[in-house]
């Protein structure tokens, strides 16, 4: 179901969400079933049936709505590079008043031009300041007339936890400026191929094509992750909304935006999943980790004492289930700068301290819209 309110499409997702015009008040209503009726667990009729309470997300989502915009992108004709192709849309994330707009990297690749659409429907230019390809991050400075945007604030944990409602807002499908609502259903996604680094909150709510750079925003508006693609299983049907999240997201566009280029350290080592097969083996009590498979001679890792066998469980942080979350978490250490990690060896937990190395710079990668459940196998070098 949709509605429109103000120029504002609302897309309801969930039984518990209703944008219903007769509650504007912002607080939530509340709709009891008929008191006659038979309750789903067998209940005689006429027992008091438990309310079902239902959220009016209306206030929160023209608020955040202010600070999103269309990103218009025109590249040269694949045919015929001297010609201009038809002009494909994103979106767009407003962080400063001056104008500063954080979006994903595939929407701007290759761009000969960008132009934003506010959400009052006026004609933006914009500037790409600084993309990163391997996290699929942008910066662009908007140009022209900036009132009426709102700012939008990047959450403070930089996480949220599966189970939390929240709102994605972007340009769906090209038709302007659409809010859809929903739960976050896992956090710390890695290994779906769609960029190198990778940290994905995974959730319900509607991130479909248009809304790749869009908002995803918490239950309070702030900013929790940057819509990026769509997680698809052909044969089932199924999909659900990726978003890059903001503890990666957020000290990346700071670097973009500040003109430097983007610092990720090298701790010298290869490191693999751990399957239940191998954690029996290795006796472990968990399959979670990355475990070391080899360490660079003269190397970082092997001069703070990491050895082969050493499953890394925590790094800069963040906990390590899988070598894609590792490689996120390291991607995060300036070279130079002292980082923490926490491995099990023989049952104990030791914390080492390294000084990562400078990061080879890895090769351009543009990414897709749509991701799959079954990605090629992605590279192991952290």
């Amino acid at each position: 179901m949709r509605l429109a309110r103000r120029g504002l499409s609302v897309w309801l997702m969930g039984v518990f969400v209703s944008c219903s015009s007769g509650c504007s008040s912002g607080k939530p209503a509340v709709a009891a079933a008929p008191a006659r009726s038979v309750c789903a667990s067998g209940a005689a009729a006429g027992d008091a049936p438990k309310p079902v309470i239902f959220t009016d997300f209306t206030a929160l989502a023209e608020r955040v709505a202010r600070g999103v915009v269309r990103v218009v992108v025109t590249r040269p004709r694949a045919s015929d590079p001297g010609t201009e192709g038809s002009p494909s849309e994103g979106s767009g994330v407003v962080l400063s008043r001056d104008g500063m707009v954080v979006t994903n990297a595939h929407v701007v690749h290759a761009a000969t031009r960008v132009d934003v659409v506010a959400p009052d429907g006026r004609l933006l230019g914009a500037a790409v300041v600084a993309a990163d390809e391997p996290s699929d991050l942008a910066v662009l400075r908007l140009q022209g007339d900036l009132a009426g945007l709102e700012p939008l604030s990047w959450a403070r944990e930089g996480v949220v936890r599966a189970g939390a409602p929240v709102l994605s807002v972007g340009n769906s499908l090209g038709t302007g400026i659409t809010v859809s609502a929903g739960i976050v259903a896992s956090t710390g996604r890695s290994g779906l191929g769609h960029a190198r680094y990778e940290d994905f909150i995974v959730t319900d709510a509607r991130i479909s094509r248009g809304t790749s750079g869009g908002a995803l925003v918490d239950a309070e508006g702030d900013l929790v992750g940057i819509g990026t693609g769509i997680l698809v299983d052909g044969r089932a049907g199924a999909a659900f909304g990726l978003a890059i999240s903001a503890r990666l997201a957020r000290p990346v566009v700071e670097q973009l935006a500040s003109g430097r280029p983007v610092s990720r350290g090298d701790i010298g080592l290869d490191v693999d999943d751990i399957d239940p097969a191998r954690a029996r083996e290795g006796g472990l009590s968990s399959a979670d980790g990355a475990m070391v498979t080899t360490v660079d001679p003269g190397g970082p890792a092997v001069r703070a004492g990491l050895v082969r066998g050493d499953v890394i469980v925590e790094a800069n942080g963040w906990a390590v289930a899988r070598r894609g979350q590792l490689r996120a978490a390291l991607s995060l250490v300036d070279s130079g700068h002292e980082v923490a990690v926490v491995v099990m060896r023989g049952g104990k937990r030791i914390t080492v301290r390294l000084v990562p190395g400078s990061s080879p710079a890895p090769e351009p990668h543009a990414s897709p819209d749509v991701a799959t459940t079954t990605p090629a196998r992605e590279p192991r070098r952290r």
